[in-house]
């Protein structure tokens, strides 16, 4: 793989020859890449705009956070949170899928495939923490250079939330069935356990807090370094030579 410079100031790659990061505008000592392209003028992987999908995510977890919270009271409104919890999941696991290309073609080390961004739902035990750090991952690589060894507190809330959402909706159902018989009537008594997201009124709280805040996160990560990679290499044409000034 062809090594790539990057801008000492924000940690974008700019292209061969360019005295300007296309991401900060830093200058001089900026040594750099542009993201979607090698100094060689090799193309890497290619880069994804993810506004269209934050924008869609934006609506779609409001109306979810908000009927899970007057689901709390008004039971029929929680009919709306499940209609939309298909096309969340969808839509959130491409983002989430092209956010984690989109960080690794930045200067954050990522510890887990873009794979493992969907796959890493699915498995058991795993998906009890492999999409928080990827999620970390991607989050600390949209930040400034000087901001990613801060504690990643929205991530951190996100998941403690998403969690919680499942473990508080414990479900224990009693159900009792009869039997006649020559010794009279017999009652059987059956006891089921389940954990339900959204099946008590405290998950449905949780479920609501964990949906505002992937809201800020996908924002955040969208508007950042990582969306911008994706701007970049996508709408601006490069060719070795030319300037890297891109759009600010």
């Amino acid at each position: 793989m062809v090594a790539r410079m990057l801008c000492g100031n924000c940690g974008v790659a700019i292209p061969a020859g360019s005295q300007m990061c296309p991401n900060c505008g830093a200058g001089g000592g900026a040594a750099g890449g542009y993201p979607g392209y090698s100094p060689s003028g090799a193309i890497p992987p290619k880069g994804y705009d993810l506004d269209g999908l934050a924008r869609a995510l934006d609506v779609m977890l409001a109306v979810s956070a908000a009927t899970s919270l007057i689901g709390v009271f008004v039971k029929p409104a929680l009919i709306i949170m499940w209609l939309l919890l298909l096309p969340i999941t969808v839509v959130f696991l491409i983002w989430f899928y092209r956010a984690r290309q989109n960080a690794g073609q930045l200067d954050w080390r990522q510890r887990w495939s873009p794979s493992l961004s969907i796959f890493g739902w699915f498995v058991p035990i795993c998906f009890l923490w492999f999409p928080f750090q990827i999620m970390v991952d991607i989050w600390r690589a949209a930040l400034p250079k000087p901001q990613r060894a801060k504690f990643p507190f929205r991530p951190a809330a996100w998941w403690a939330c998403w969690c919680l959402a499942w473990f508080t909706g414990y479900r224990r159902t009693v159900a009792s069935s009869g039997a006649n018989g020559s010794a009279g009537t017999t009652v059987t008594t059956s006891h089921s356990y389940s954990l339900v997201f959204g099946g008590t009124q405290l998950s449905l709280v949780f479920a609501a807090m964990a949906a505002f805040l992937l809201r800020l996160i996908v924002k955040q990560v969208s508007d950042g370094l990582v969306g911008r990679v994706g701007k970049l290499s996508g709408a601006v044409p490069w060719r070795p030579g030319a300037s890297a000034a891109g759009p600010r």
